[in-house]
């Protein structure tokens, strides 16, 4: 028969017509399908070897064999690594894990007559995989929390976070994300985290006109996936609300000095929150302040009031020209919106003095030579209205603001220079102390110490009580005998020394004009020859020592000279002539003849020869002993006798 194909076009149609001849043959009935194409669902997570509920079957009329079940492919392409079919009964089983998978895999089947291998037929199972298995649990069993705020916590301050554990084992199924439920009273004043189940202060519930004490919250926690799961928590946020600060008292009355220590407390201001309780709550952290009421000085210029609501001076209070000073005292939370409370403050300010020395002088005598440093007296001040450390330094002019110091913290004066090191050599000095306070100076006050200086306090001084010298009686003019020696331990001119002899307490008498001291040195020298008192054989005089310090100052100590007098001189005995013979041949250094002498004055003797002709190339003499010998050979001479002196 023909078959012809038009493209409908109403004004110009055009159509092809082709023939078709159709042969028919006796052949047996192929196999069908039941129930196909086929469906089935899985979990994602099933075992290795799990059956696919799935019921495959096929049929044929006039079965010549057995029918067999065989996969051919599908989608994708490792369908067919993934399944197996039972070829005798097509039961469908899970050969390896199905995490790679999406949502769902097409398994292409196959069923032939053994007999007809011929005669296939073919369909296709769809399988769905069940990826969400579970929704999100939250950790806590019974999913409720509970958390506090403050009515002031700013937008962003963390309240709780929430947890929920999804136990699917792929993602996204196994996401969780959190939303808040926006159905409920109060719950645009907070946010939650979308990932990591943080709740936050969207805005300040101290907003809220209606001031609820708990908020309650449906924190909702589900997957992203298609076919998201979710739970629901409940979330209880209690609030601390702000109560306002309550002072103690609606007035306040102090009387204080002009002298009033600057930053010392004088009156204390009380106040209470019941919101202090709670130590880490702003809500009970208070802080004062002052205002003023009808006051033509801004009272904060005078004074201040510090975080526990202690009032303090400022700055100094002297001099003021008003002596009243009424002001307001406020109290205030650090809570948002702060809450307050305020109380009159009048404050009487009258004149008195602050700072005193007692006694406010003191007089010293110390000696030029005082040894330094030497501590002279602690200068302690008092302060009566006030309790700042005192603070003390020397006002003093010239030497005595160099000489000494004052401690700055304990008021101790000290010299520190020697007497000696003024130039200006003054009898007395002046040191005004002053003591103020550290943080007020004009509240001070002054004390006057003078020191009278004993610029001469001690007297020179000998080495030796007494001094003795022995001399010749014929001990040249003006040559030196010996030395006394005197120190002063006084600075400066006072320290000067000079020697004299002393007139009196002479003996004899006139002793003093045989001998004289050096007045710088105080060497003993002869000023007149002994040998015109060869009776007199010692002589004592006192050597007096002066220093040069006001008043002068001196000292004495005996000099005794003794002078040795020769009244006889040596004899020869029995007479002044000696013969004595000898052999020409005697030897030299024969011993010939000891000349005996006597010294009445029992002085030594010295001998010599005196004369200057040859026979002194002969003969010599001991100086000692007075013994000649031979000095040369006889043999050389002519002489038979030797005339010797």
């Amino acid at each position: 028969f023909d078959v012809q194909v038009s493209d409908n076009r109403a004004s110009l149609s055009q159509n092809s017509t082709v023939k078709v001849t159709v042969n028919v043959t006796n052949v047996q009935f192929p196999p069908y399908w039941l129930n196909a194409p086929y469906n089935a669902t899985i979990n994602i997570n099933a075992f290795v070897s799990s059956e696919v509920p799935v019921s495959i079957r096929a049929a044929k009329t006039n079965l010549l064999g057995n029918l067999k079940y065989r996969i051919s492919g599908g989608v994708p392409e490792d369908v067919k690594n993934t399944f197996n079919i039972n070829e005798n009964s097509g039961k469908l089983t899970l050969s390896r894990n199905l995490v790679n998978f999406r949502s769902s895999a097409v398994v292409f089947i196959e069923a032939v007559d053994d007999a007809v291998p011929t005669e296939v037929i073919y369909s296709t199972v769809t399988i769905y995989f069940v990826r969400n298995l579970s929704p999100p649990v939250f950790t806590l069993p019974t999913s409720t929390y509970s958390a506090a705020i403050n009515d002031y916590d700013p937008p962003g301050k963390n309240v709780i976070t929430i947890g929920a554990i999804d136990t699917d084992s792929l993602s996204p199924e196994n996401i969780t994300v959190y939303k808040l439920d926006t159905t409920t009273n109060g719950s645009d004043y907070f946010d939650v985290n979308m990932y990591t189940g943080l709740i936050s202060v969207a805005k300040r519930v101290s907003q809220d006109t209606g001031k609820p004490n708990t908020y309650t919250l449906y924190i909702i926690a589900q997957d992203p996936s298609l076919d998201p799961r979710s739970s629901t928590a409940t979330v209880s946020v209690s609030v601390y609300r702000n109560v306002a600060p309550l002072l103690d008292r609606d007035q306040y009355i102090a009387q204080i000095s002009d002298t009033q220590e600057v930053m010392m407390p004088f009156l204390h201001v009380l106040a209470t929150d019941s919101n202090s309780l709670r130590p880490d709550s702003d809500n009970g952290k208070m802080e004062f302040s002052i205002t003023n009421i009808n006051n033509r000085t801004d009272i904060r210029t005078l004074f201040g009031i510090d975080n526990i609501g202690q009032i303090y001076p400022v700055r100094s209070l002297r001099y003021l020209t008003t002596s009243v000073y009424t002001f307001q005292v406020v109290v205030s939370d650090r809570g948002v919106p702060s809450l307050t409370d305020t109380a009159n403050v009048t404050v009487t300010v009258t004149s008195t003095p602050g700072v005193i020395f007692s006694p406010t002088s003191s007089t010293y005598t110390l000696p030029e030579n005082n040894t330094t440093p030497a501590y002279l007296e602690t200068a302690a001040a008092i302060n009566s209205a006030g309790n700042s450390a005192l603070l003390y330094e020397n006002v003093a002019d010239g030497f005595a603001k160099l000489a000494f110091s004052v401690n700055t913290i304990s008021g101790d004066i000290t010299q520190i220079l020697p007497f000696s090191s003024d130039p200006v050599r003054s009898l007395s000095y002046v040191i005004t102390v002053r003591a103020y306070r550290q943080n007020d100076p004009t509240i001070q006050a002054f004390k006057t110490v003078r020191i009278n200086v004993n610029r001469n306090p001690t007297p020179p001084v000998f080495g030796l009580p007494s001094y003795t010298f022995t001399v010749p009686e014929n001990q040249a003019l003006g040559s030196v005998i010996g030395k006394v020696n005197a120190t002063d331990s006084d600075f400066g001119s006072a320290g000067d020394i000079t020697y004299s002899i002393s007139k009196t307490s002479n003996s004899p008498l006139t002793s003093y004009v045989f001998f004289h001291v050096d007045q710088y040195s105080g060497e003993v020298s002869i000023s007149r020859s002994l040998l015109e008192d060869h009776l007199t054989s010692t002589y004592k005089f006192p050597v007096v020592v002066t220093d040069n310090g006001v008043p002068q100052l001196t000292s004495t100590s005996t000099c005794t000279v003794n002078v040795l007098r020769n009244m006889n001189g040596p004899v020869f005995v029995p007479n002044n002539t000696y013969s004595v013979y000898i052999k020409e041949d005697a030897s030299v250094g024969l011993q010939i003849l000891d000349l005996n002498t006597t010294e009445a004055d029992n002085q030594p003797v010295s001998y010599r020869i005196v004369q200057n002709d040859i026979n002194i190339l002969y003969f010599k003499i001991s100086n000692v002993t007075g013994i000649i010998s031979i000095a040369g050979s006889l043999l050389q001479s002519i002489s038979s006798v030797f005339p010797v002196s």
